[in-house]
């Protein structure tokens, strides 16, 4: 019986002994190269200096949500020669006041600053890097963040914030410490966790041309403007009245709808939907009489008179066009009935008016209307002029422009023109863009000689900019609203140039503006000219 414990005893010893036995020789056999890594590791310590989301570019690879010309500091006090004077200049280029700052170097240890200027001291190393845009471009596009600068509120911030921060990237310092923890003498090592390659996602924002629209559009109270190329895709987006990113909590109960994207918003469209009239018209191969306008007409029992009470006299589908004749189209659409009628709203439908377009994740197109009622003579002629249950959104009027400025085919094209990764363009986050044949280029080609025929003689006189040429039609949108007694009139100028070669779309809209050649047609102007001056600079 002893024997047998004796054995069981032995056993059980040995199964204790052979596992550590086998780690012994593991160890023994691990290259030293393992053992001088992981006991680097434990004497070393990271010192962030500048962290990173994923970069929001424009169409070049510039930051949009992050501005340039900062500096990462990193701040040694054992090696400070002035403790005082230096912590007044770090004071003097961030936001930490002289005191927090002297508090952080009496504590002995290594930290982080970020500058918005360089300051030369010795114990501070300074090294480039972003900060975070409290209100970047386009903010009604790319959104704002909390005021923690890691939530994001809206936009494509918000939309896209998974991939973004898996795209981000960090700059620290690396020191090692001796076995009781202290800093080796020797200084750091600074790493570049990903930081200055960018990663991020590209848009088809330019941020030039964004800067140009936003400085154009500063005096507009209420509206918007969008910049296309001839392509489809987005240039520039402006909404009025603008936001700053830290001001969003404040805004949310405000009646101002500063948060509101209004370049992405149904409006009355107005007299720019005579272009659809006029298109599906020669379109059809339907017939373009003269007509004689007097000023205005009946339409049972109703006066719809035209913005020239005198009258136009006698005009023909271009002339009428050109002078924004509300007596002329009236009459046609009411002598093309029904036939004419639905041919103008199947155009519509086809340019996108009543289905809101998803940009990119995060940023939705409103859907606009078109009128449902049963046809009438007084829905023809609403619906003749752009008056009525007739809504579409300041994008969908650009790209309307772009297809009779173009070959007569529309583009829908993302906002997001590709992911970057390590400073690599990858392929975008959808597939190539969906071209979608409108009208014939026989169509397309009158239209524009048309909207070409306005700003030389008609009502967009006042869009054309002085160093170069355009084409384009306004608007003056009624909108059933009354302020102060007066009815309140949108202003839109929808337009191309230059007019020989056209290169962009621009739709300038202003709230209450009450003529598009009055209000929005000189911003159109000035718009122009500048990109045409920035184009001739490049």
């Amino acid at each position: 019986m002893f024997t047998r414990r004796l054995f069981f005893l032995f056993l059980f010893l040995l199964a204790l002994f052979v596992p550590v036995t086998v780690r012994l020789y593991l160890l023994a056999a691990a290259p030293a190269e393992e053992y001088a890594a992981a006991a680097q590791r434990q004497q070393r310590m990271e010192l962030t200096l500048s962290r990173r989301g994923g970069l929001i570019t424009d169409c070049h690879g510039v930051p949009l949500n992050y501005a340039e010309g900062f500096f990462a500091a990193l701040v040694q006090p054992a090696a400070l020669t002035d403790p005082r004077h230096t912590a007044m200049l770090l004071a003097n280029a961030c936001s930490l006041t002289t005191a927090r700052i002297e508090q952080a170097i009496g504590e002995g240890e290594p930290f982080g600053l970020v500058l918005s200027r360089p300051v030369e001291a010795a114990g501070v190393t300074l090294t480039p890097c972003l900060s975070r845009r409290v209100t970047p471009p386009a903010v009604h596009l790319l959104g704002t963040m909390g005021g923690d600068g890691q939530t994001p509120l809206s936009g494509v911030e918000l939309g896209c914030q998974e991939l973004l921060q898996q795209l981000g990237g960090r700059l620290y310092s690396a020191f090692q410490k001796t076995a009781g923890g202290n800093l080796l003498a020797g200084g750091s090592q600074l790493v570049d966790e990903g930081y200055r390659e960018p990663s991020g996602l590209m848009l088809t924002l330019d941020a030039s041309l964004q800067e140009i629209l936003e400085e154009a559009t500063t005096s507009l109270p209420a509206g918007a403007a969008v910049l296309l190329r001839m392509d489809g895709t987005i240039a520039a987006s402006v909404s009025r009245p603008a936001y700053a990113g830290d001001a969003v909590g404040e805004l949310l109960d405000s009646t101002g709808g500063e948060l509101l994207n209004r370049a992405l918003l149904p409006y009355n469209i107005g007299s720019v939907f005579k272009l659809l009239v006029a298109a599906q018209t020669l379109e059809r191969g339907a017939d373009t009489p003269v007509y004689h306008c007097a000023g205005g007409l009946e339409v049972d029992g109703l006066w719809m008179s035209c913005h020239y009470e005198a009258g136009h006299g006698a005009l023909t589908l271009e002339q009428a066009l050109a002078k924004s004749c509300n007596v002329y189209f009236i009459r046609l659409l009411l002598e093309q009935g029904a036939e004419g009628y639905e041919a103008t709203l199947e155009l519509a439908r086809r340019l996108g008016y009543d289905s809101g377009e998803r940009l990119c994740a995060g940023v939705q197109e409103a859907a606009g209307t078109l009128p449902k009622e049963a046809v009438s003579r007084r829905l023809l002629a609403n619906t003749a002029i752009g008056q009525g249950a007739l809504l579409a959104t300041p994008l969908d009027l650009a790209r309307t422009v772009a297809v009779f400025a173009g070959d007569g085919t529309l583009t829908a094209a993302p906002l997001v023109a590709g992911v970057l990764r390590d400073g690599e363009r990858l392929g975008a986050l959808t597939g190539p863009p969906a071209v979608q044949r409108i009208v014939s280029v026989e169509t397309a080609a009158a239209l524009r000689r048309m909207m070409v025929d306005t700003c030389l003689t008609g009502t967009g006189t006042s869009a054309v900019p002085a160093n170069g040429s355009a084409g384009g039609k306004t608007a003056s949108a009624e909108t059933g609203w009354v302020r102060d007694g007066q009815p309140v009139v949108h202003g839109s100028f929808a337009g191309f140039f230059p007019a020989e070669q056209p290169r962009y779309v621009l739709v300038v809209l202003c709230e209450d503006g009450r003529s598009g050649s009055l209000s929005a047609a000189p911003v159109f102007r000035e718009v122009a000219e500048r990109v045409l001056a920035w184009e001739e600079e490049a």
